[in-house]
């Protein structure tokens, strides 16, 4: 049947409604008490549950269920494989990864598309800016009893900053991943031709082998004394990423 200025009316007032319930607060979470409900576009008028019935519903939502949320750090001097890595582990595991890198390339392309200009540097904004988003991103989601494999390219220093908020609350694994520092430096001199990366300056060091090759050989790695394993990345995985993920999820201490 077409449709009519009265039957289309009709539509419009039939159409569903949403009732939201209250929002309590709860360790800092917010958490529904009440729910949401909608009444059926087919019923004449709004139903709800009864008390009994709601409480029962948020005393379902709301209740704990036990969890272990896993913090993995991906860590490693530049070019030593780590991004890769990290994707490949997260997919095996079953959990989001969070890279450094690719939230100073989404801030980059932000301001590319308001029509600003930004030039990557040491120090730069956005990479003063992205460290802060970095470890909110890795707070909120451990926070959510959700496991993480984290990857950056920073010092101990950083990396003890960055996890400072929580890392006392959870369990962490450290890949480190490790590579000779020429496989390194040409895997870093590929990278403007296979993927530009409009965030990142060109690392001086990569002009001058003698001194990549002792900056590399002195980074001064993450060692938090938590679980650690060393990766070899020349050529695949070196153990497999059957076994890392087999570290990552084994309890400790073993």
């Amino acid at each position: 049947m077409a449709d009519t200025p009265a039957t289309h009316a009709s539509r419009e007032q039939a159409a569903p409604e949403w009732r939201a319930g209250e929002w309590v607060a709860d360790d800092g979470l917010d958490r529904i008490e009440y729910g949401i409900f909608r009444h059926e576009a087919v019923k004449p008028s709004m139903t709800f549950p009864t008390i009994a019935e709601a409480e029962e519903e948020a005393s379902r939502l709301n209740a704990r269920i036990p969890a272990n949320p896993i913090l993995v750090l991906v860590c490693g001097p530049p070019g030593s494989g780590k991004t890769t890595l990290a994707h490949a582990l997260a997919s095996e595991i079953g959990c989001p990864a969070v890279v450094r890198d690719e939230i100073k390339e989404g801030m980059a392309h932000a301001v590319r598309l308001a029509g600003g200009t930004f030039e990557a540097g040491p120090g730069d904004v956005l990479s003063v800016r992205t460290v802060h988003v970095f470890s909110d991103v890795l707070r909120v989601l451990l926070t959510a009893d959700a496991s993480v494999v984290a990857e950056a390219a920073f010092k101990d220093h950083l990396w003890r900053y960055v996890l400072e908020p929580f890392v006392d609350r959870v369990d962490v694994r450290i890949v480190q991943c490790r590579v000779a520092a020429d496989v390194a430096l040409e895997r870093v001199r590929l990278r403007p031709a296979e993927t530009p990366r409009a965030a990142h300056a060109v690392a001086e060091q990569m002009h001058d082998s003698d001194r990549w090759n002792r900056d590399y050989e002195a980074f001064p790695r993450l060692a938090l004394g938590s679980p650690s394993i060393d990766v070899d990345t020349t050529a695949g995985y070196e153990p497999s990423l059957v076994e890392v993920a087999a570290f990552v999820n084994r309890p400790w201490p073993a």
